[in-house]
């Protein structure tokens, strides 16, 4: 493999302008979240903050060279960390172990890199009560341990030497005179390959190469920009405006007990639960995780007529219910089906029939077809409308809704004048007077045809009208 060379200390997107970055949703999930937020699309300000955190890590362990220990990773045997600047190796494979207080799991990189065998036999030797160290034996380990510290300390020395001479902090590592045994040294080898050849040099980013910094936009990834995205979809707590139809889908109150959340506003289907009716449009209060202080309004199914009911409801500041008032519609008008209106337009209103003898449709009209079975209305083009005799015997012989022709009032008697008024356009009633004063003789009585001259009280003439449902 060839050798990299040093790359620039450059953070991708770094310098992104307001509204070109956007903290990545969903780490652990990767790219898999825009399947449920952008349809797939990722934008760019997510690509700008996916950058940015890669080169943020490397910029990290470029300047460190060791990583700070961090109580979340799973550290392998012999795994260097700095902790409390001091630097520790893993003695064994452990998690959540904090190095300076897990003497089992962590030692100090100086300790781990050996001290004089003697010292540490001398100091590990267990003494029997009373069979103390002579003062030849500790006069010796002093010296062993005086050794050991001046060993110590002109390694510390070498190492700051070293370190001041060759390392400059300038250069964060840049000056590292093997950079591969370094990254071996650190257990970093295969991470390192894994990185290098995880996109082939081949490879293209929507036809730009990957030799360098590519610069995407959402039209290169056939993502949405930040503005398109906010324009067609909404966003949690932000008031949003959008270009398209927002739809959703009513809760199944009644079936899904997880439906049931009063403390949140939307359309609900309770099919009679708890009192919200069968349909019902429910608004929470926003001060409030509950039902307390919500409204709503509430939707019966009806019957076969149509005739559903609608409702307010209320809830009180501790959650309960407070009841129903109905809302009244035209179900609730006092005018029933059937009976003639007296309108003054010649056209009748939304809903209603001008009785003119018409035929009508009894399955679009059930209830006018109940009062007019035969499903034509009464011609009431300039009639008058007489109660029904119902047997009283003031004009017994009828039925409902027949029709009867006018009748003329007496217009002369027979005999008292030329008898050619009687021409025929008048007929003999059947009954006879006497005239004049002196008791004259009884003359027949001639009464004028209704088509002759029509008999009427004063009227003003009004278009009648039925209700239609």
């Amino acid at each position: 493999m060839s050798i990299i060379n040093k790359p620039d200390y450059k953070v991708f997107a770094q310098d992104a302008k307001s509204g070109e970055i956007e903290t990545f949703p969903d780490v652990l999930r990767g790219w898999g979240v825009t399947l449920d937020r952008t349809a797939g699309k990722p934008p760019l300000e997510w690509f700008n903050s996916a950058g940015k955190r890669v080169d943020e890590w490397l910029m990290y362990l470029s300047q460190r060279g060791l990583a700070e220990w961090d109580t979340t990773v799973d550290y392998p045997q012999y795994a260097a960390v700095q902790h409390s600047m001091k630097f520790y190796v893993a003695l064994k494979q452990n998690i959540s172990q904090q190095p300076d207080r897990s003497q089992n799991n962590w030692q100090l990189m100086t300790d781990f890199l050996g001290a004089p065998k003697s010292v540490l036999d001398a100091l590990n030797t267990k003494q029997d009560k009373g069979d103390y160290a002579t003062n030849t034996q500790l006069n010796s380990v002093s010296t062993e341990l005086n050794k050991s510290i001046s060993a110590a300390n002109t390694s510390a020395t070498n190492a700051n030497n070293n370190a001041n001479t060759k390392l400059s902090k300038s250069q964060n590592g840049a000056d590292i005179p093997d950079k591969n045994a370094f990254v071996k040294n650190l257990g970093l080898v295969e991470t390192v390959s894994k990185a290098n050849n995880a996109v082939p040099g081949s490879r293209k980013v929507n036809g730009k190469v990957l030799t360098g910094d590519v610069s995407l936009n959402a039209g290169d990834v056939g993502a949405y920009s930040k503005p398109e995205s906010d324009s067609r979809f909404i966003q949690l707590n932000t008031n949003t405006k959008t270009s398209g139809y927002i739809l959703t889908k009513t809760a199944n109150y009644f079936d899904d007990p997880n439906s049931r959340n009063l403390g949140r506003s939307g359309f609900l289907r309770p099919n009679g639960l708890d009192n919200l009716g069968d349909l019902a449009i429910h608004i929470a209060h926003p001060g409030s995780d509950g039902p307390s202080w919500a409204r709503g309004i509430s939707f019966s199914y009806g019957n076969d007529y149509g005739n559903f009911d609608i409702s307010t409801y209320a809830f009180d500041g501790d959650g309960k219910f407070k009841g129903k008032k109905r809302i009244l519609t035209e179900d609730d008008v006092n005018t029933p089906v059937g009976p003639p209106i007296p309108w003054p337009q010649p056209n009748p209103p939304s809903g209603y029939l001008t009785c003119n003898g018409q035929a009508f449709n009894k399955s679009l009209y059930p209830q006018l077809a109940a009062a007019y079975p035969s499903g034509t209305l009464p011609d009431l083009r300039g009639e008058f409308i007489r109660g029904w005799d119902d047997g009283r015997g003031v004009d017994s012989g009828r039925g409902i809704l027949s029709y009867q022709e006018g009748q003329a009032p007496v217009s002369a008697i027979k005999g008292y004048w030329d008898n050619n008024w009687n021409n025929g356009t008048r007929r003999d009633t059947g009954f006879s007077a006497a005239t004049g004063t002196n008791n004259g003789s009884f003359h027949t009585i001639i009464q004028e045809y209704e088509n002759q001259r029509e008999t009427r009280p004063r009227n003003i003439a009004f278009n009648y009208i039925v209700r239609a449902a």
